[in-house]
């Protein structure tokens, strides 16, 4: 398919339903895969270095409606449980989670090329301006195998030069 693995954006807020949440989750999203290749009035991930997946703002289409707090529950209580549980964690007694999931799809690339991606998604979650970056009390992770695999990469090949001469210091005794 062309795509090494999924990129999942978790973003854990103390409340899901803010508008502001909302709203700069969606502005993420389409930051990120404009930034990467995937824009343009029919985009497509056949160019694209990363693709769009499951994000809670893929129920907020109708941009002409504004959010409201009561909207964006209505909502949310509209979707499928088994849909929501992609984007939307659940309490045990059926609430809303404060933990929403932003999917992507990672091209397949070099390791280094990968990691590069990676650092400019973690760019885009704050970026400069006042205003940018998450509400307050928001904390966004980036997980999935394509984070750990970049990472693994250039750990080693950072220090591969000590890995060899331990290597052959090992081998010589």
């Amino acid at each position: 398919t062309g795509v090494s693995g999924e990129l999942d954006v978790t973003v854990q807020s103390p409340d899901p339903t803010n508008p502001r949440l909302i709203e700069w989750m969606a502005s993420f999203k389409d930051r990120v895969l404009a930034e990467h290749g995937f824009r343009g009035e029919f985009p497509s991930c056949r160019r694209a270095e990363i693709c769009p997946g499951a994000s809670p703002t893929d129920f907020f289409a109708d941009p002409g409606q504004q959010l409201t707090r009561a909207r964006i529950e209505a909502l949310y209580a509209a979707i499928p449980a088994y849909d929501r549980q992609a984007v939307l964690t659940q309490r045990a007694d059926g609430q809303l989670g404060n933990t929403a999931n932003i999917s992507f799809g990672i091209r397949t690339m070099p390791l280094d090329r990968q990691q590069q991606l990676i650092d400019d998604v973690r760019a885009a979650v704050d970026p400069p301006g006042e205003g940018n970056g998450p509400p307050a009390g928001t904390e966004v992770r980036l997980a999935g195998l394509p984070v750990l695999a970049a990472s693994s990469h250039s750990s080693l090949d950072s220090s591969r030069y000590w890995l060899t001469l331990a290597g052959l210091a090992a081998v010589a005794l």
